[in-house]
């Protein structure tokens, strides 16, 4: 009886391994296909992703920078409308006679510089000291009249090349023509100011640059 009994454990024992050893190799398989299938659609997935990125970062770049060639092309078409307006109005000049006190204040640090200019004229017109916005400034109020933009006429302060606004209808803080700020020839790091040093070597600078507060 006892062997009989053995005899059947065997047997269900080994029609159990017939049964589960295959499953267990089927699932096997079927985990590993699925593993690969997962990770080969995951990678392809995360490439078409990326390809999607490139070609929206291509566009955004694309867009921008066309935006930047039509502000270029407005800014150069802008220059050219006010050296019109101010060869028409006359020669610039100075008069040496006739000084003008300017509390001066430095846009990057707010330093106040008191400083004594000759008068900047254009033709028989001095460019005045002129705050009101509610005046018409001579030059620059008819530059934005034409094209829209800001203007300003800046005298060069000092050896160093410092450049002072004496007429302009950029508007400050606090609501007037933002005269009497200047731009130093010299950031506060002492690297040289890109602007200043474009227009003292007799070129025109183009690109980012701070105007009063912007």
């Amino acid at each position: 009886m006892k062997r009989k009994m053995k005899l059947q454990t065997k047997l269900l024992t080994i029609g159990l391994l017939l049964i589960v050893v295959p499953l267990l190799t089927v699932y096997l398989i079927v985990y590993q296909e699925n593993k690969v299938m997962v990770e080969q659609a995951g990678g392809k997935a995360n490439a078409l992703a990326y390809t999607d990125l490139d070609h929206i970062a291509d566009s955004i770049y694309a867009t921008c920078n066309a935006q930047q060639e039509v502000i270029q092309q407005n800014v150069n078409a802008s220059l050219e409308v006010a050296q019109y307006v101010l060869n028409r109005n006359g020669a610039i000049r100075f008069s040496g006679e006739e000084q003008v006190s300017w509390n001066a204040k430095n846009q990057a640090n707010d330093e106040l510089v008191p400083i004594t200019l000759p008068r900047m004229l254009v033709g028989d017109t001095w460019l005045g000291q002129n705050t009101d916005t509610q005046t018409a400034s001579p030059i620059v109020d008819e530059v934005k009249n034409l094209v829209g933009g800001t203007c300003t006429i800046f005298q060069k302060m000092n050896e160093a090349g410092d450049m002072l606004r004496i007429c302009t209808n950029v508007i400050g803080a606090d609501q007037t023509r933002a005269i009497s700020t200047f731009i130093p020839a010299r950031n506060a790091d002492g690297t040289a100011n890109p602007v200043i040093s474009s227009v003292l070597n007799g070129e025109t600078f183009q690109g980012r640059a701070s105007v009063v507060n912007s």
